[in-house]
């Protein structure tokens, strides 16, 4: 188990997946050549820093706060699904991967820049922070449809999206108008 989809199965309460994701880790660890670790650190953590073209918040206190703050409005759930690109140290890229069931399209549009142009920017970042705020106003005023279609997360495995509270009854198909 990566230690960065730990978020995930948080979110989506997967305890049996947590504790055997961390009983293989307590298991394994004695049989793990530390010593040669240790002694590579320098190695790896040059190697890890140079890999890391993300644009993660990481180390940057208010960019961290806004990131917390922005992913809080979205919701627990749907936080823990979106959290790794944002928060985690040194994120490289390929771990917006683990949020694609929360990812909305508004977010997708951000998140889909390329790489050099979103670290430069924090585009992961802007991307929650702008769907936080346009879901704040969608609750608050009556917002296009078609952006209104593009804050939420598209159904998942239940028929429900991620962003979507789980007490809430999923939405009911509209039948078409027929002939007559």
């Amino acid at each position: 188990m990566k230690p960065y989809a730990g978020f995930a199965l948080l979110a989506e309460r997967r305890w049996s997946a947590i504790l055997l994701g961390l009983a293989v880790v307590v298991v394994s660890a004695p049989f793990l050549p530390w010593q040669q670790f240790i002694a590579e650190l320098p190695t790896i953590s040059q190697t890890a820093s140079a890999q890391s073209n993300g644009d993660s918040t990481f180390g940057m206190p208010i960019l961290m706060a806004i990131a917390v703050v922005a992913l809080a409005l979205l919701g627990v759930r749907r936080a823990l699904w979106l959290a790794t690109p944002l928060l985690w140290p040194g994120a490289q890229p390929i771990y917006k991967v683990v949020s694609v069931p929360a990812m909305s399209p508004v977010i997708a549009v951000f998140w889909a820049l390329p790489v050099p142009v979103a670290a430069a920017i924090h585009a992961t970042l802007i991307g929650v922070a702008v769907e936080a705020v346009l879901l704040r106003i969608e609750t608050r005023r009556l917002v296009p449809g078609w952006l209104s279609d593009g804050l939420h997360a598209a159904p998942w495995r239940d028929g429900r999206a991620l962003d979507r509270e789980p007490a809430r009854a999923p939405l009911k198909a509209q039948s078409a108008p027929g002939p007559g």
